[in-house]
């Protein structure tokens, strides 16, 4: 009896040390979850924080490889502006490098086969009118003449008449393009500088534009410029154009520049050279003499008279 009492006691302890360790047990595993969870936890925040500072640091690595490339494509347009520009500079100036166009023996006579159908154009001209402006062609066109300098002829117009010289002209220029293998570049270009247009500005600006006119119809292949209201410009522009008609620069060879000179209705008695001469000195009173003469002997050297038509209804 002693012994079953014995027995279930220790039973009894044996089931209450079992209940306990369970119990304990159960705990253990309840905490163990909870610190499973808070571990899972701790890391998905600690993944969300990784992954927040990535997407950060990617932003930041995106602008900062963004704004390189800003600066780049800035310093590209700079440097693509500047090529364009000294390009362009360069086509004039290096230019000049191109020897003359040769003629061959028949040239000359081609150019008096096509004047012919300008004059029949323009027939109220008389033939003084276009002697003039066949000697010129002459002495590009001739073989053995070689001149050195641009061809300076000057059409003296009566008033309103400016539109009827620059449409002949422009006709005699695309024979002597024709007739020296010139090729235009640049067919929009009208063969004529407006001195008008610039006559306000700045002595400098002023000569600056003229220049870049003349050397830009120049190399586009046109072997006439046609300057038009020139004789009020600045005398440092006035300078400039003899200076280009005593150029020997090659670029210039083989071009004829031509002055219109408009005379007023109040003027009209004037048809000489020595009334012409007398005429620009008046206008340039101001000049010191010697200016006036180097300008005379230049540009007013190879006179022309244009003849008013009637008939004429524009190019």
């Amino acid at each position: 009896m002693t012994k079953m009492v014995s027995s279930l006691e220790t039973n009894n302890d044996f089931n209450f040390s079992d209940k306990g360790n369970s119990s304990t047990s159960v705990i253990n595993r309840s905490k163990n979850r909870k610190s499973c969870s808070e571990q899972q936890q701790q890391q998905q925040q600690q993944q969300q924080q990784q992954q927040q500072q990535q997407k950060s640091s990617n932003k930041r690595t995106e602008k900062e490889l963004q704004e390189p490339s800003n600066v780049h494509v800035l310093i590209l347009f700079i440097l693509f502006l500047l090529f364009v520009f000294f390009y362009t500079g360069l086509r004039v100036y290096l230019r000049p490098t191109k020897a003359p166009i040769p003629v061959t023996v028949n040239t000359f006579q081609e150019y008096l086969t096509e004047i012919q159908q300008i004059k029949y154009m323009y027939f109220t001209q008389t033939e003084e009118f276009w002697n003039i402006l066949k000697d010129n062609a002459q002495q590009f066109l001739m073989t053995g003449k070689e001149p050195k300098t641009p061809a300076a002829v000057m059409v003296i117009l009566p008033a309103g008449e400016r539109q009827l010289a620059v449409c002949l002209l422009d006709y005699w220029s695309q024979i002597m393009n024709r007739l020296l293998s010139s090729q235009i570049t640049d067919s929009a270009l009208e063969p004529v500088v407006d001195g008008s247009s610039v006559t306000s500005y700045k002595p400098g600006h002023q000569r600056t534009i003229i220049s870049e006119q003349i050397q830009q119809l120049v190399a586009s292949g046109h072997k006439s410029v046609t300057i038009s209201s020139w004789e009020h410009l600045h005398i440092e522009t006035l300078q400039l154009l003899c200076s280009i008609c005593e150029s020997t620069n090659l670029f210039y060879q083989q071009v004829t520049v031509v002055f219109l000179l408009e005379i007023p209705d109040e003027e009209h008695h004037i048809d000489n050279k020595s009334e012409i001469h007398s005429y620009l000195a008046s206008i340039w009173s101001h000049l010191k003499d010697d200016q006036v003469k180097n300008l005379l002997h230049v540009i007013a050297n190879n006179i022309a008279f244009l003849t008013p038509d009637d008939t004429f209804m524009g190019c």
